[in-house]
């Protein structure tokens, strides 16, 4: 049973891997993950607000990787183009695009506090040595999401 157990985390983490690997889009939902927990610590955040975050940011990446199973299912059971496939494929990716908006309101909700986010560019304004860590943070979000060129 423990054995079975440890074969099913294999397989779930070869499926994230794979996403990772694969898939620019969630690349990129998670550089902006990543930046939104670390621009998260510039504010006083309750724990509810909190949950509601990592939910958001949860709700987008689970979506992201049902679009790609969608789509790989999709892939591997038609030859050419069906009409059938398409809509299949556009409304997993319609359900990402949901989730990404309503991520970005959630973000804006708990982020457009004037005080705090004065507070935040205040401290960077402050600080020059933040100028470069951000700038080295972007690069490496840049390489980060470009990849390698392996197969979509």
């Amino acid at each position: 049973m423990f054995r079975s157990l440890c074969k099913s985390f294999q397989y779930a983490f070869s499926g994230l891997w794979y996403c990772i690997r694969t898939q620019r889009n969630f690349r990129i939902h998670m550089v902006f993950a990543l930046t939104v927990l670390l621009v998260s610590g510039g504010y006083r955040l309750t724990r509810a607000e909190s949950i509601c975050l990592l939910l958001t940011i949860a709700l987008v990446m689970l979506l992201e990787m049902v679009n790609t199973a969608i789509e790989k299912t999709v892939d591997a059971g038609c030859e050419g183009y069906n009409e059938h496939a398409k809509i299949a494929k556009d409304v997993a990716a319609g359900a990402v695009l949901i989730s990404a908006m309503f991520s970005v309101a959630v973000a804006a909700v708990l982020f457009l506090r004037q005080a705090e986010l004065c507070a935040l560019i205040g401290y960077i304004v402050a600080h020059p040595w933040m100028w470069g860590a951000i700038a080295l943070y972007v690069v490496g979000c840049a390489w980060f999401i470009r990849g390698k060129k392996v197969e979509q």
